[in-house]
């Protein structure tokens, strides 16, 4: 059986997560979810100084993955929506630099993955969505908000909007467009900048920068109310419906 999450070691104080599931446009699903966690959670005990995300196949993340959830119950479907939740809090708040490297599409949990990074590289062809709203979850809103500002992320959101890459370059989601070669530098940039600093300045410069920490309990309470507002599933399954109409237009 495929692993749906790679990880590896490239260099010293580096850990890369590659997505793997290609045939699912990588969307996540419970292994996926469970292994980022934890991946994370092990980076950030392991004085990794760098994480570095990529994704193999045409997309980045198609988001939350949708197949079998007839046959889960709620409580298993709400904790799948914490997870992802906790990935996204363990990014914001980790100890290390992280970088993602962002192709294809990335909608709804993967674009909120994208957006809880400390560099956010894509190439020319990304577009990204945050359609969660859409059948009532709230996932990642703050973070967006703090990365965008309140009124671009407030329209985005509203509109349910596919930005470009260079609209996501523009609106700060994303810090750097390029060709896969070039962004194959600025990964090496990135991370030979950071050679100058050891573990404990890196996790101090982050902590004192960082915003929102104290939000993260309030976030993932938002979470689990939007969550267990009974009839999860018929508006995943409304909205479902209205994306495959949308589609064929």
């Amino acid at each position: 059986m495929t692993a749906p999450l790679l990880i590896s070691d490239p260099a010293s104080g580096v850990r890369k997560l590659t997505l793997n599931r290609p045939d699912r446009a990588n969307a996540i699903d419970g292994a996926m979810g469970d292994g980022l966690l934890v991946a994370l959670q092990e980076a950030a005990s392991s004085q990794i100084r760098v994480v570095l995300i990529e994704a193999r196949g045409n997309n980045f993340c198609g988001g939350f993955d949708f197949s079998g959830i007839e046959a889960m119950s709620e409580g298993d479907l709400l904790l799948r929506f914490v997870r992802i939740e906790q990935i996204l809090q363990a990014l914001w708040d980790g100890p290390f630099v992280s970088i993602v490297r962002t192709h294809g599409a990335a909608f709804g949990a993967g674009a909120d993955l994208i957006a809880s990074c400390t560099y956010r590289l894509g190439t020319p062809t990304c577009r990204f969505r945050f359609p969660g709203y859409r059948f009532g979850i709230a996932l990642g809103t703050r973070r967006l908000g703090c990365l965008l500002g309140e009124h671009r992320a407030r329209s985005i959101l509203l509109a349910n909007a596919t930005l470009s890459a260079p609209e996501a370059l523009e609106s700060g989601l994303l810090s750097h467009v390029a060709a896969t070669a070039e962004l194959d530098a600025k990964v090496e940039e990135i991370v030979s900048g950071l050679d100058d600093l050891d573990y404990a300045a890196i996790t101090s410069l982050l902590r004192n920068v960082r915003q929102m920490r104290e939000h993260a309990d309030t976030d993932l309470v938002n979470l689990v109310r939007s969550a267990a507002r009974p009839g999860i599933r018929e508006r995943i399954a409304c909205y479902r419906a209205n994306a495959a109409v949308v589609r064929k237009r």
